[in-house]
């Protein structure tokens, strides 16, 4: 039984927001409604200053022992799984899901593949905003980055949209390129950018990178280049949905040939989110740099005991051998595994 926070409820808004932000609020326990007031259960008894604040924002306000009700818990996958599968198997069951929009992906390991449409259901009854259960059925290949699927649940649509750092974006995923595993990267690479810059960004997919970039910063450039044709036009859609026409320039074409014919010299900031053949097109991003230089944000795939060491050696040399210097390491991160001893990594280059 939590201490509790008693106030009447035409303050009840307020005074959650304030228990917020002071990290008091028990989120374990639902509010309850009493005659008038709220009781709003509390992790611990406030400080002296939290108290004085929270007599500030409701005199009434009182401190108590009360008995506030549970919320009834959610059951997990695990919870639907351990009455469909064998014990043998929970052992094996999916612990991560990707979810775009409304549709889950999965990569199920080879002993449950023939239970797949067991699991996809399962989800379905744990999880109500998914319409659409996937299964990965190998890895991203060919020019348009695009993965081969199965339906294992649900309506089998492919098309949704998804939300991410306050950004809308329509894609489908049997057309085009999207993860939600690089959220943080997306934000990150946008925080980075200044005003009055001008931003190339050569592998953009449906714009994750790029819109983000322009709904930060008011006095921006981006050209957005895919070569994907179904992946310009769902750019085109999220740039007219995150209202940044004019400010995201979308450009269907090879990077190379893109950045010889229009964007030579042109760029403070050049992305390249390709890890399986960016350091190929380190020549493309020192081209589209301005004379005086800039950053570039490289991504790649390193299989080593030191990862960020052997793709930092490999793109200063492609970059020397374009012709620039790398002035500094701004930035290195390991995004995640993506194989056993297989890593994504991120570098942010100074280059001169």
């Amino acid at each position: 039984m939590p201490v509790c926070l008693r106030v009447p409820k035409a303050s009840g808004q307020r005074t959650l927001r304030a228990l917020g932000e002071m990290e008091l609020l028990n989120r374990s326990f639902k509010v309850a409604a009493e005659e008038g007031n709220l009781l709003l259960p509390l992790v611990r008894l406030p400080s002296a200053s939290e108290t004085a604040r929270l007599k500030t924002l409701e005199p009434a306000m009182m401190l108590l022992d009360a008995e506030v009700p549970r919320p009834i818990a959610r059951p997990t996958l695990l919870d639907a799984l351990s009455e469909r599968l064998p014990p043998h198997l929970l052992a094996v069951a999916p612990r991560s899901i990707d979810h775009i929009g409304d549709i889950a992906v999965i990569e199920f390991v080879p002993e449950l593949w023939q239970h797949r449409a067991i699991v996809g259901n399962a989800i379905l009854a744990v999880e109500k905003r998914t319409r659409t259960v996937l299964a990965k059925k190998g890895p991203v290949t060919g020019a348009f980055r695009l993965r081969d699927y199965e339906v294992v649940a649900g309506d089998g649509k492919m098309e949704t949209v998804h939300r991410e750092n306050g950004c809308v974006f329509y894609l489908d995923l049997s057309k085009v390129y999207f993860t939600p595993r690089l959220s943080f990267e997306h934000q990150r690479v946008a925080m980075s950018a200044k005003e009055g810059e001008t931003v190339v960004d050569l592998f953009s997919g449906v714009g994750p990178y790029a819109i983000q970039i322009a709904k930060r910063v008011r006095d921006i450039r981006v050209y957005a280049v895919d070569l994907n044709p179904a992946a310009v036009e769902y750019l085109e859609r999220n740039i007219l949905a995150n209202n940044v026409w004019g400010k995201v320039i979308p450009i269907e074409g090879d990077a190379r040939e893109v950045v010889r014919q229009q964007l030579a010299n042109s760029a403070d900031r050049v992305i390249m989110n390709l890890p399986s053949q960016a350091t190929l097109f380190l020549d493309a991003a020192c081209l589209a740099l301005k004379p005086r230089g800039g950053v570039v944000h490289h991504y790649a795939f390193a299989t080593a005991g030191e990862p960020i060491e052997v793709v930092q050696a490999s793109a200063v040399d492609a970059i020397r051998q374009a012709g620039r210097g790398v002035e500094a390491v701004l930035a290195t991160r390991t995004i995640r595994a993506v194989a056993p001893h297989e890593y994504l990594v991120a570098l942010d280059l100074a280059v001169r």
